[in-house]
């Protein structure tokens, strides 16, 4: 196995030299860039090696390391001992501590930390399509999917299903909202259920928690207080409130 890494970069290293630098590598090796096989600039497609910390135009494939790092568009599997980040990417991510993503993910994120997006100047445009679960947060700008994680999950605009050990915080939402303790969205669409407190500017479906409110509600509350503030009115019931 010793015998044959050193030979593919003996191989890489001599086309390198003798052919100029190429567009497109089968395989790249990289220990801290700008120390790496070929430039940052060359695309990858194949295998990626990254000791410490790698950096590429485009990868497609398999990377792996301690921080893989893609410029613009990854595609297959990303292992990362504490970090993946991309433009937008497509497959698996997986890191020990963070995958950070800018222009949407498509595929599954797994991360020790948290799975995060990373350029405000592409949000509009971009949609996270799939599953994210991490130990702590999530945070996706338009998701389709399920986020799960132990302490919240953040979106703009979802439509899915939200699992958190302790609070869920939406704009826009439609499908199914669970959490330890709180459930926070402004038009909300389906069912929040949270061990404390439930609340919703506009809300069409059930609120199930302990405190229940919305500001306009078309649907069913229940819980130990329920409130709906419409205009300049408030209906505060125990156990059951509803509005149609």
């Amino acid at each position: 196995m010793k015998k044959t890494l050193i030979g593919l970069i003996v191989c890489l290293l001599s086309t390198a030299f003798c052919h100029g630098q190429p567009q497109v590598v089968p395989a790249q090796v990289s220990l801290l860039d700008p120390v790496q096989l070929f430039s940052d600039e060359v695309d990858v497609v194949g295998l990626r090696l990254n000791l410490l910390y790698g950096y590429n135009r485009n990868v497609s494939g398999i990377d792996v390391g301690l921080c893989n790092d893609v410029k613009k568009d990854f595609a297959g599997i990303g292992v990362g001992g504490f970090l993946n980040s991309s433009g937008e990417a497509a497959g698996i991510y997986l890191a020990g501590i963070c995958n950070l993503t800018g222009g949407g993910f498509s595929g599954l994120e797994i991360a020790g930390i948290m799975n995060l997006f990373s350029d405000e100047s592409v949000l509009e445009s971009s949609t996270w399509r799939g599953l994210q679960l991490s130990a702590v947060a999530n945070a996706s700008v338009v998701m389709r999917g399920i986020q799960v994680c132990g302490f919240g999950n953040m979106a703009d605009n979802m439509k899915g299903v939200e699992l958190a050990g302790i609070g869920n915080f939406v704009d826009t939402m439609t499908g199914l909202q669970v959490a330890g303790l709180v459930n926070l969205g402004w038009n909300v669409e389906g069912v929040q259920f949270a061990g404390l407190y439930n609340r919703a500017n506009q809300m069409r479906g059930l609120q199930l928690g302990l405190i229940n409110k919305a500001n306009q509600l078309h649907g069913v509350q229940i819980g130990l207080l329920n409130i709906i503030t419409k205009d300049l009115s408030i209906s505060a019931l125990p156990l059951v409130n509803a509005e149609f």
